[in-house]
């Protein structure tokens, strides 16, 4: 508006704008460095997603130029593309994965989320949890806070299901005797688990005593929602009956 009100040629308005779209042809952001001689240096920043940014350039000062920069989509689509390769190269030497996977175990675990449309299932591939197996049920260990996280992103595995125990909803084979058996003693201690969670509701939202039989003994365990992180700490009443 004030090129018009100066009268300047209307032809012109605009050319840069538009040609410079062009640019996200090669690049997923364009970044431009400017400098005038009666102003203060500024950085321009765009996505391409019809907002940009403008704010003081804080970096080396420039003289009177402009500096572009190009953010290019098939450099970085290759650089990951590679890096995928060796890492999945180096995972057939497990000596030296291992040494890798402590320095970069998380930096994995992040990418499940992170690159999750494209390379989550690859990067699923590399990561290592300690597990116990026995006959057909296997039990994986997570020692870190982001293990969790990063099972909830996969949700499955080589096409098993990931269920975490300590969340509402798990279902475990059992005979008829055994769940007639559960669905007795889930309505006689219905009234104690209502008692725990008044008690600790205060403390833990969205938790809820469940019922697990194990090994002669009925378990009330806290467990979470299916939508939430499962608690910090282990909370169980276990109360005896006769094998």
């Amino acid at each position: 508006m004030e090129a018009l009100s100066a009268g300047a040629d209307i032809s012109m308005i605009g050319q840069f704008g538009v040609g410079s779209y062009s640019a996200y042809l090669v690049a997923d952001k364009v970044t431009v460095h400017s400098k005038h001689n009666d102003d203060e240096q500024y950085v321009w920043e765009s996505s391409a997603g019809g907002s940009f940014t403008i704010k003081p350039d804080h970096r080396e000062p420039m003289g009177r130029e402009t500096k572009i920069i190009l953010h290019l989509k098939v450099i970085r689509k290759n650089s990951v593309k590679k890096c995928m390769e060796l890492f999945e190269e180096l995972a057939e030497d497990k000596e030296n994965f291992k040494k890798f996977y402590e320095q970069f175990s998380k930096n994995l675990k992040l990418g499940v989320h992170e690159d999750y449309s494209t390379n989550h299932k690859k990067i699923a591939d590399l990561i290592r949890f300690h597990t116990s197996a026995s006959g057909e049920n296997q039990v994986i260990f997570m020692t870190e806070p982001i293990d969790e996280y990063v099972v909830q992103q996969l949700k499955e595995y080589d096409g098993k299901q990931l269920v975490s125990v300590t969340k509402e909803g798990l279902e475990l084979p059992e005979d008829d005797g055994e769940t007639k058996k559960r669905e007795s003693d889930k309505a006689k201690f219905e009234g104690l688990c209502k008692i725990i969670k008044d008690i600790l509701d205060f403390a833990l939202q969205q938790t809820s005593p469940t019922l697990g039989g194990q090994q002669g003994q009925q378990n009330i365990s806290i467990v979470a929602s299916t939508v939430g992180i499962s608690q910090s700490g282990i909370f169980a009443v276990t109360v005896e009956r006769p094998l």
